[in-house]
């Protein structure tokens, strides 16, 4: 039940978010009135010098009369006597801290008490919202950080955390041949192998990564193959190693795609 007074009105009548005024009635210099069906426009609504709104049930002061309109002013096919941002189109209704303003138009979208130009990660799910800008997320949706759209093993909360520069769009993003996800380092280019089955023949006394989309051979013979102070890793559906081979150091052996989400 909602309810409009004010000076001069001596009849009024509400139901379902209907008013019917009668124009003989209002003789308050504040504003006007029609007869018919109104709502109280969304500027008016919770200011406490003009009129209050509790539970949906809305109250103008008296001495308040305005012209009412029920009309969809920003025509998102959501009515502006319910639309949380009546003229701002959003047909979702998107509202991420639960309150009286729409994630569009909300000045602290995440109800922080920190203003949206201000804020840095106005929905709390990680990600500083200039990452989610820059690669088309929402910052106004904390749903996203746990997604992986481009399939690289990694969420894009993952990506943003362990560097801010990786593409959460795009699976290999230094394009070395090598899922983020399984790269030593997503963005710098460091596959040392060459081809769908290379052979590798080098010593190992660094942090080396080869990656093969079909196999890699390994041809190490010497006497610390992978020294003490090496790291071999590598990624492909076959590895082979020749006899011969030593291990000082670390080795790691990944026997899979080094990068399935880019296909074949």
């Amino acid at each position: 039940m909602a309810m409009l007074c004010g000076y001069g009105l001596n009849a009024f009548a509400a139901e379902g978010g209907d008013f019917t005024l009668y124009p003989s009635t209002v003789s308050s210099s504040s504003g006007s009135a029609q007869a018919g069906d109104f709502k109280i426009t969304a500027s008016h609504i919770g200011l406490g010098a003009f009129g209050e709104s509790t539970g949906g049930d809305f109250r103008v002061l008296a001495g308040y009369i305005y012209t009412l309109n029920r009309g969809d002013r920003d025509s998102d096919t959501i009515a502006d006597l319910t639309d949380n941002c009546p003229t701002l189109g959003n047909t979702g209704q998107q509202n991420l801290d639960m309150d009286a303003f729409g994630d569009v138009c909300d000045a602290d979208v995440d109800g922080d008490s920190i203003l949206n130009g201000a804020d840095p990660d106005d929905d709390n799910d990680g990600m500083h919202d200039s990452f989610e800008i820059s690669f088309g997320l929402n910052p106004y949706s904390p749903t996203d950080a746990g997604l992986d759209p481009d399939n690289d093993g990694l969420t894009s909360l993952e990506e943003f955390e362990l560097n801010p520069n990786l593409n959460p769009n795009d699976p290999d993003t230094d394009g070395d041949g090598i899922d983020d996800g399984l790269d030593s380092d997503p963005i710098m280019t460091n596959n040392t192998c060459v081809g769908a089955d290379p052979t590798f023949i080098d010593d190992v006394s660094s942090d080396i990564q080869c990656a093969a989309s079909n196999s890699i051979i390994v041809e190490l013979t010497l006497p610390d193959s992978v020294q003490t102070s090496g790291h071999l890793r590598l990624i492909a559906p076959m590895v082979i190693f020749k006899p011969g081979f030593k291990v000082q150091g670390q080795l790691n052996v990944r026997s899979t795609h080094p990068c399935a989400a880019c296909g074949p």
